[in-house]
């Protein structure tokens, strides 16, 4: 029997095999054949050997309370016990990356993520869920003052704030997903969308652009272009004023009125 010939076969078999799996599985027939009750599915707990009884597309997405850790298991768990060296979700992810804080850093229960000590309290949040300004992180027991965005920034639900840029990108960056709600709206209206010049509306989200001669950076900030920075448009010197440029030979040097190149006094005429 030919390569060919064993690919076939072996395609009907795995196909004969699944479809027996369905008439003798009295319960959920997981992606690789195994098959379990029907009350294990979405459990929490992964039963099949792969995974499939849990999916996210089977199961929908896990809504945990604002205080709880969504583990990969599909269990809820007190953010308590994120990063504190027990394995409380059953499949590990609870201590996924976690990193040793220090004494000088806190830890952000929901991430395990580690913040500097010197930014608590600071009125801006580096932890997702404002933890590290919440009343029991700060040393007088009072949560901080919220910090107020620039207009620049899009203020979440949640008091962070994040580039305007990052707004209505089809990807959620606030930790309340708030910078993609209502993108059917022209965010230019609101502080030019943060934009520092030109704020060009689009169906879903906006973009920010520059007039000639300067350029985008960060996102949403426009500088002029150096082009002596940018080119080598000089044999040596270039100075970049008003948008413009001129070029300039060193001391002891000439430059030549037709290539522009310098060339030391005396070396001869210039052509």
């Amino acid at each position: 029997m030919g390569h060919l010939g064993r690919i076939v076969l072996l395609t009907q078999l795995l196909t004969l095999h699944h479809i027996w799996g369905e008439r003798t599985c009295p319960g959920f027939l997981c992606k690789d054949g195994g098959c379990i009750v029907q009350s294990a599915l979405c459990d929490g707990t992964t039963d099949c050997r792969d995974g499939s009884d849990e999916l996210e597309d089977l199961c929908g997405v896990l809504q945990c309370k604002k205080d709880e850790f969504a583990c990969g298991s599909r269990r809820c768990v007190s953010l308590r016990f994120r990063c504190d060296g027990t394995d409380d979700c059953g499949n590990g992810s609870d201590e996924a990356s976690c990193q040793n804080c220090t004494a000088d850093s806190f830890l952000c229960e929901r991430t395990g993520r580690c913040v500097a000590r010197v930014k608590l309290c600071d009125g801006r949040p580096d932890c997702p869920d404002w933890q590290d300004e919440g009343a029991d992180a700060c040393p007088s027991g009072q949560p901080s003052a919220p910090h107020t965005c620039s207009n620049s920034e899009f203020s979440c639900g949640d008091g962070q704030c994040m580039p305007h840029s990052w707004r209505c990108d089809h990807s959620p960056d606030c930790a309340d997903a708030s910078d993609e709600d209502d993108c059917d709206q022209n965010e230019c209206l609101v502080n030019n969308g943060g934009c520092s010049h030109l704020c060009v509306d689009q169906p879903m989200g906006f973009l920010c652009d520059c007039p000639a001669g300067m350029r985008l950076v960060h996102d949403s900030q426009c500088e002029e272009i150096d082009t002596c920075l940018d080119t080598d448009v000089c044999n040596q010197l270039c100075v970049h004023v008003n948008g413009t440029f001129s070029c300039d030979c060193h001391e002891g040097y000439l430059m030549s009125p037709r290539t522009g190149e310098c060339k030391a006094k005396g070396e001869g005429k210039f052509y």
